[in-house]
């Protein structure tokens, strides 16, 4: 999923405005390492071995 696909499934009310949430998402997937991506700009949820927390 894109960055977009993912804030297109939440709710309108946290869509916008736009650009300051898609800044936002992309501070959370590089944050934590439960969100992987498989290729620039892609994101899959998991990986193997994952840790779900916030990196310290």
């Amino acid at each position: 999923m894109t960055r977009t696909d993912i804030l297109a499934a939440l709710p309108e009310s946290v869509q916008t405005p736009h650009r300051r949430q898609m800044e936002g998402l992309g501070r959370l997937l590089h944050r934590f390492p439960a969100f992987n991506q498989v290729e620039p700009g892609r994101w899959q949820l998991g990986r193997a071995n994952v840790q779900v927390r916030p990196r310290p």
